[in-house]
């Protein structure tokens, strides 16, 4: 089967629809993931408390929300992928990438369930690893709120390495509406 790419003419990178390590395959995101999200990510306060949108109340939220990042995917806006256990074909979590020039920005997030199991490292470093290949690119960066010490740990085992902290950048609506403080974590070539 043929890998179909999509092109962010900005950056000059083309997005596979999916990327494949050990355990786990980043997906283009559909309509498929949609109720297993809702249940076990959109839905859990604790999940996306460090996430930009608030806490979906109804199935129909999350609806919207894959049909935006189908959207971005498709349009080379930025690269949406679900995270998903290659065993059972579990959606687990959702990481993005946003090409900006010779860089890409990333957010991960992990379900409950399936946190504290590497699962986080592992999706993060076929990232850095993928994106670091391509020719236009020469960074690749992180965001991570200081208090969340398991996301800062995934990405020091992924490979990238703390530059220090980007103060008041990122409003995170599940906790208040003051921007915060983030470390920042990247790696280059």
């Amino acid at each position: 089967m043929a890998t179909r790419f999509r092109s962010n003419l900005a950056s000059g990178i083309l997005a596979p629809d999916s990327i494949q390590t050990d355990r786990l395959e980043l997906r283009k995101p559909d309509a498929s993931h949609v109720p297993l999200l809702f249940r076990d990510f959109t839905s859990d306060p604790d999940v996306i408390r460090f996430l930009p949108f608030p806490v979906h109340k109804d199935i129909s939220e999350t609806s919207a929300l894959v049909e935006n990042w189908h959207s971005r995917f498709e349009g080379g806006v930025s690269f949406p992928y679900v995270i998903v256990l290659r065993e059972d074909a579990t959606p687990i979590g959702v990481i993005e990438l946003h090409p900006q020039g010779h860089q890409i920005a990333f957010e991960c997030n992990i379900a409950k369930r399936a946190q504290k199991r590497g699962f986080a490292s592992e999706a993060c470093s076929a990232i850095v690893t993928w994106a670091l290949r391509q020719p236009a690119i020469w960074r690749v960066e992180c965001l991570c709120i200081p208090g969340n010490l398991g996301a800062a740990r995934g990405l020091q085992n992924a490979g990238m390495e703390l530059e220090g902290t980007a103060r008041r950048c990122v409003v995170f609506p599940n906790l208040d509406e003051e921007p915060k403080d983030c470390l920042v974590f990247s790696k280059t070539r």
